[in-house]
């Protein structure tokens, strides 16, 4: 049973099976850390967003969480699947497993590198609690035969190369899909009184309305050179997959124009790399932590690092291993 999720009660959604999020910064990754689930946010283009309601053109992901890796796996042979209709997931087209269960192998951490990046863990709200005991979980992967090193920070993200209004063009492609919606044009959407204040539009318009078709492509062909970029930097680090936290400190409020929560993003809805997202226990306060490991775009089979399985007794990583290729 898949249901949509909101960020209210992720945890409910995934008890029933599992359940869709859209993820456009933290979507994914900040419900999922927050009650304990799983998630993966894919390679761009490895599970289609047609149709869906868009905060950003291009950037924006579908994805599961879930209860466990293996829940998760089970859903994405479902549902990670090319979209004759959506050029956008094309890209992935050649790289989706037939099989995403095959990849849950016992001793997939033994041998592999993995990076943490020099400030990933500091929290800027300056707490230690969450950041410490996220730590002392990096003892399951040395247990399961993986090496943690410190790295340096990843690079900047490359100077945009493309121009225009993503959050006009997700609703003109999501109005164009649904003919039979209320709305006839963007602005309606991104005025509507029901919508969060600090996420309503009230002045005049000042964007540039719609992408042409080669303003998209632009896009794309950034995040492209995004995601080679962070490639060329784990191969000079010499990691097979990098870690961050999906908290740093106890969460408030995830429903705000500002973080009211500890955090350090990963690149991976910046640049569609791929982040697997999955619980690391508790802190001191008994709120939930969680990890997120980051991999390279696509990565061929025997490529390790962006999946772990969780113990049937403990929201902790175990010796299992799922490389989600994404």
């Amino acid at each position: 049973m898949v249901q949509r999720v909101g960020l209210r009660d992720p945890a409910k959604q995934a008890a029933q099976g599992g359940g869709l999020g859209r993820q456009t910064g933290d979507s994914l990754w900040g419900p999922s850390g927050a009650a304990s689930l799983v998630s993966l946010r894919g390679t761009d283009g490895m599970e289609s967003s047609q149709g869906t309601m868009p905060l950003t053109a291009v950037q924006d992901y579908v994805g599961f969480i879930s209860r466990s890796v293996q829940d998760e796996a089970l859903l994405l042979n479902a549902a990670a699947r090319g979209n004759p209709n959506d050029p956008l997931d094309d890209l992935a087209d050649g790289h989706r497993p037939a099989n995403w269960t095959t990849y849950l192998k016992a001793d997939a951490l033994k041998g592999k590198v993995i990076g943490v990046p020099d400030s990933a863990f500091n929290d800027p709200f300056g707490t230690t609690e969450t950041s410490d005991a996220l730590k002392a979980e990096f003892a399951h992967f040395r247990q399961a035969g993986a090496t943690i090193k410190t790295i340096s920070d990843p690079p900047p993200a490359p100077p945009r190369k493309y121009t225009g209004d993503t959050n006009y063009e997700g609703w003109r492609e999501w109005i164009a899909d649904h003919p039979d919606n209320p709305y006839s044009v963007p602005l309606q959407i991104m005025r509507s009184p029901p919508r969060l204040s600090y996420n309503r539009s009230t002045g005049p318009y000042t964007g540039s309305g719609p992408m042409a078709a080669q303003g998209i492509a632009n896009m794309q062909a950034w995040r492209a050179g995004y995601r080679q970029s962070l490639e060329t930097w784990m191969d000079q680090q010499g990691v097979d997959a990098v870690l961050y936290p999906t908290e740093l400190s106890d969460i408030h409020l995830n429903d705000s124009s500002g973080n009211s929560f500890g955090r350090r993003d990963p690149q991976s809805s910046a640049s569609g790399v791929p982040t697997v997202i999955f619980p690391a226990g508790v802190n001191e306060h008994d709120q939930p932590i969680g990890l997120q490991l980051q991999g390279k775009a696509f990565p061929g089979p025997g490529t390790h690092g962006n999946g772990v399985c969780l113990r049937a007794d403990s929201p902790r990583p175990c010796r299992a291993d799922c490389d989600a290729r994404a």
